[in-house]
């Protein structure tokens, strides 16, 4: 930078517009601050900044209750069958055509445990509004009429539900009284069916809390 100045200071500028340029030029090279320079009074400016000990870090809104219950619970259970499930298949296929030996039951206990997940995911579903709807006719209606569709909706869900529950506690008084049981784990119906009024009787009890958010179509 020293030989720069004094390069500066040996241009011959009077009657010369040419070393006036020059020097004007090697002036302003001098003056520049350098890359590393600019970095660091960028570095230095972000670092003081106080707008990041202004803002407020922001925190997830706690889970509320009944979405604990009809959806988080619900969901570790489905999930907890459907891997139990995978792992009892994957020995069932290492079995056979590795060891020449299956498991004899592995199919009974899959179909039980994927139907056990269906139904407790069912309530979760409901709860969430993410069933699989036809709503071509409800997107051209009016707010009244989509509303009016919301509480219908939330009526028979609740009446197909209390039908199916109660038809199905009949089924499992009988399998109590008979104590049948599958025909190669012989594993008792009355668990097995017994999914099938838990998954009812959770979307049953979901259409009720739901109801409002029936009625509005609002679902979080």
């Amino acid at each position: 930078m020293k030989g720069l100045n004094g390069l500066c200071l040996n241009v011959p500028t009077r009657n010369h517009p040419r070393g006036l340029a020059v020097a004007a030029a090697l002036q302003s090279l001098i003056r520049a601050p350098s890359l590393d320079e600019r970095a660091t009074r960028i570095g230095g400016a972000l670092a003081m900044s106080p707008a990041d000990d202004k803002q407020p870090a922001a925190t997830a809104a706690p889970m509320s209750l009944a979405r604990r219950l009809f959806v988080r619970i619900p969901y570790l259970i489905a999930g907890s069958l459907l891997l139990a499930a995978i792992a009892i298949n994957m020995a069932n296929v290492i079995g056979r055509y590795v060891f020449a030996t299956p498991v004899f039951w592995a199919e009974e206990v899959l179909s039980f445990m994927i139907i056990w997940s269906v139904c407790i995911a069912a309530g979760a579903i409901s709860y969430q509004g993410a069933h699989v709807t036809m709503d071509l006719l409800a997107a051209a209606l009016g707010p009244g009429y989509r509303a009016f569709l919301g509480l219908l909706t939330v009526v028979l869900t609740v009446a197909c539900s209390a039908f199916v529950v109660t038809q199905t506690v009949r089924i499992l008084a009988l399998y109590l009284r008979t104590g049948e049981t599958s025909m190669a784990a012989r594993f008792p119906l009355l668990y097995a069916h017994s999914a099938v009024l838990v998954g009812f009787a959770l979307m049953g009890i979901v259409a009720l809390i739901r109801a409002r958010a029936h009625v509005r179509n609002t679902f979080d």
